[in-house]
């Protein structure tokens, strides 16, 4: 039985800074890889957003620590 990889949150930032300034973003990681993300919580929930370019540029990616 292949042992099952913990999920893991880890709080980051859109690298596109399109000009809205930089999204907050909470990637799902397992292993080393994001297998999911989504907009990260704010006080005003105005900010809670992931812009397009945030959205393709972290979608292949994985993370190191």
């Amino acid at each position: 039985m292949a042992k099952k990889e913990a999920l893991r949150h880890a709080r980051t930032v859109c690298p596109a800074h399109c000009g809205i300034d930089a999204c907050g973003i909470l990637a799902h990681v397992k292993g080393n890889r994001v297998v999911k993300i989504e907009p990260g919580e704010f006080p005003d929930p105005k900010y809670r957003r992931i812009c397009l370019r945030g959205l393709c540029s972290l979608g292949e990616g994985s993370i190191n620590r």
